[in-house]
């Protein structure tokens, strides 16, 4: 285990009081509130927010990358950016 890549998170709806930290081999693990997970953003309340506003990047990307192409590419082109870019998402 890469105990410098390691991080830990506390699913909870309400704020816990005690949080004690975590150590292993003398070494602090790190608390964090997001995670991306397999392309799923997971935050410490499990909303979707975050994942969406994500998504939501990633797709205004491919958009704005299809319209600026699109004066100067082929239809065929751009089809195939097309597909390559939303198959990501």
């Amino acid at each position: 285990m890469n105990l410098d890549k390691t991080v830990y998170m506390l699913f909870s709806k309400i704020k816990p009081k005690d949080i004690h930290p975590v150590i292993v081999d003398t070494v602090l693990i790190r608390r964090v509130t997001e995670f991306n997970y397999l392309g799923l953003v997971l935050d410490e309340h499990l909303d979707w927010s975050n994942h969406v506003d994500h998504v939501r990047a990633k797709i205004f990307f491919a958009v704005k990358m299809i319209r600026r192409s699109r004066k100067i590419l082929h239809f065929s082109q751009l089809l195939t950016i097309y597909f390559s870019l939303y198959t990501l998402i």
